[in-house]
């Protein structure tokens, strides 16, 4: 049971939240979207309510879109409620959630432990720089950077940092890979997307990102695999991808970078975006027999 003060307090600030759409939150929190949870009461007696409030908080710098909230082990006997679909939650926006279930007659104690789901789709944002060099200037260095934004995922590349482009002929080809990985508390239950562009760049052509059989050898300034390509059924196999997965990077130098005299950085980004879902366990609700022992 909550105190009175305690209590008095959570009403006044969700009767804020349900006025203004959301509350401005200085969380500094970046590896997770969680909030505060309350349950009232945890026992009640057969026939009577029980209120569970979640506050669903965005701590990630890009918006988690598409969002539903679930409430999830409540038997049909409960009057378990409907999805709530809180769509796009803004960066620092906290949204406010109420449940409510109706405890069944019983005739013996009975126990119930509910969990709450929150599930959305989020794109994450990445770059990475790779050096360019000539075999003149094979021991020359330049320097790098890479990121991504926060959020449920973390984006790396690897193979890629330095390539030489005066090899062969005409354009070169240079391979390497994206390591995709699920840093949240959750899982990831699909890839909606992988793209990746050399926009801006003088002399990297044609990116391309591939899983498994997805992808298509084209050559465009931005490149995008989709789950639904041919091929990429695994994208959609949550037991496949809820740790992450690993992407072939491709792209080509062109016949001017071979002329190059100093190593030179060239920067790709991209977005990956991801169907994520995550699980809050509800403190256990104990519904007791009308005038007897619980």
């Amino acid at each position: 049971m909550m105190k009175t003060s305690y209590l008095y307090a959570f009403i006044a600030l969700f009767a804020i939240a349900l006025v203004f759409g959301c509350i401005s939150n200085t969380s500094n929190q970046t590896n997770k979207t969680t909030g505060e949870l309350t349950v009232t009461p945890t026992q009640v007696v057969g026939g009577g309510p029980v209120t569970i409030q979640y506050m669903l908080t965005n701590n990630y710098e890009n918006n988690m879109k598409n969002t539903t909230v679930s409430l999830l082990g409540v038997p049909s006997s409960y009057s378990p409620p409907d999805p709530i679909t809180a769509g796009i939650v803004m960066p620092d926006q906290q949204y406010p959630i109420i449940f409510q279930i109706t405890a069944p007659n019983v005739g013996v104690k009975q126990t119930v432990t509910p969990k709450i789901q929150v599930c959305y789709d989020y794109d994450t944002n990445y770059y990475f720089d790779t050096v360019l060099k000539t075999t003149a200037i094979a021991t020359e260095t330049a320097p790098t950077e890479s990121g991504y934004s926060t959020g449920p995922i973390s984006v790396t590349q690897m193979g890629l940092d330095s390539v030489f482009t005066d090899t062969g002929t005409g354009s070169v080809s240079h391979t390497g890979s994206m390591q995709i990985t699920n840093t949240g508390n959750g899982k990831i239950i699909r890839f909606n997307q992988l793209a990746i562009n050399s926009s801006g760049s003088t002399y990297v052509e044609c990116p391309k990102l591939s899983y498994s059989e997805c992808g298509k050898e084209i050559c465009t300034v931005e490149y995008k695999v989709a789950s639904t390509d041919t091929g990429c059924s695994i994208l959609s196999n949550s037991l496949a991808i809820s740790n992450g997965l690993t992407a072939t990077i491709k792209f080509d130098t062109n016949e001017a970078s071979r002329t190059i005299t100093s190593a030179t950085p060239n920067r790709l980004n991209g977005i990956v975006s991801v169907n994520y879902c995550y699980e809050i366990p509800v403190d256990t609700i104990t519904v007791c027999p009308a005038g007897k022992a619980c």
